[in-house]
């Protein structure tokens, strides 16, 4: 049961947690090292981790009174972990957070400041940069090229602010906790993307804030899992998969022109992963194979069959001859140019 409205935290940073062990200290400092009033706590759910992940977020909540740790009986995935951590968080406000990624300093503080300030405030999305694995090398500063705050009029004036850059990122992502027990979230198992399909299933009725300045900092770590096609296949048709589903059940909200958008940007780079596991002779699994159907139509989901069907010394042959048609092509117009 929850603490009535004096005693309740403002604020849960929700971490979930596996094998995290690189990089959790210096994402807890992050945090902790900033001025936290007592309406704030750090809640981590722990996957099962089989490095010391455990004991480290152990320590931090040992060390400090607003830490929170829990421990999954069996290992749940990365969308129930993410719901399971939510679970044990008892503030007005979720705010989800990698186990590798940076809250600068003053983002707390800022966050506190535009939900003290509007209590009718429902989501708010942190704008972030994106770095490199080492935090040294900056990728983007910033995602959204905003001057200024943003009051969103309605869901459409959000899809169009944000564009491309739903809140897929966890430290960009703050909802009312109540609004996030509200929405089942079953249909989104699996995807990878639960917490954009419990927004874009609230988008409608809630009111949205966007934070201009990128006070967090998200890493893209470089340990394996961006070298694995089948790793990254199942995060782009995961992604696509939510929306998908959303522009069946509201195309008033996921409209033709933005579900096109996202469709095109996946739809490259599932035909290049595919040919590259082709080539590389490996085999979708079941969990890949039932999706496709769910987030293809007729003649896509054909073309996709006919390529997975094609022996990989085929496809190898059509990958040389594309490329050297390419060659071909440019050399041509460098010709021409000259």
């Amino acid at each position: 049961m929850q603490n009535d409205d004096t005693d309740q935290k403002i604020i849960s940073i929700a971490i979930p947690t596996y094998n995290g062990s690189e990089f959790l200290t210096e994402t807890l400092h992050s945090i902790l090292s900033q001025p936290l009033s007592d309406k704030v706590e750090v809640v981590l759910c722990d996957d099962r981790s089989t490095d010391a992940t455990r004991q480290i977020a152990g320590k931090f909540r040992d060390d400090y009174d607003n830490v929170k740790l829990f421990e999954n009986r069996e290992n749940l995935g990365m969308d129930r972990n993410f719901e399971q951590v939510a679970a044990h968080a008892t503030g007005k406000y979720v705010w989800f957070c990698g186990q590798d990624d940076i809250i600068g300093q003053g983002a707390i503080e800022k966050v506190l400041s535009v939900l003290q300030g509007d209590s009718a405030v429902d989501f708010i999305f942190a704008n972030y940069g994106q770095y490199d694995h080492t935090m040294n090398n900056v990728i983007a500063d910033r995602v959204l090229c905003l001057e200024s705050d943003v009051v969103c009029a309605d869901a459409k004036d959000f899809l169009s602010t944000v564009g491309m850059n739903l809140p897929t990122f966890l430290p960009a992502y703050i909802l009312r906790k109540s609004l996030w027990d509200r929405i089942d979230k079953k249909p989104f198992y699996g995807t990878q993307y639960i917490q954009v399909g419990v927004l874009l299933a609230l988008l409608p009725d809630i009111k949205t804030y966007i934070i201009a300045h990128p006070y967090v900092k998200g890493r893209i770590p470089d340990n394996g899992w961006q070298r694995s096609y089948l790793k990254v296949l199942d995060i782009f048709t995961g992604y696509l998969e939510v929306i998908t589903y959303y522009h069946r059940l509201n195309p008033d909200l996921i409209t033709d022109a933005i579900y096109k958008e996202h469709f095109q940007f996946c739809w490259k780079n599932i035909l290049s992963l595919i040919v590259k596991i082709r080539l590389e002779h490996l085999s979708l699994n079941e969990k890949l194979l039932e999706r496709l159907p769910r987030i293809f139509s007729f003649a896509y989901l054909s073309f996709v069959k006919m390529l997975l069907a094609l022996p990989s010394g085929f496809m190898k042959v059509m990958v040389n001859a594309a490329k050297m048609a390419r060659g071909m092509l440019l050399k041509k117009h460098d010709q021409h140019a000259a």
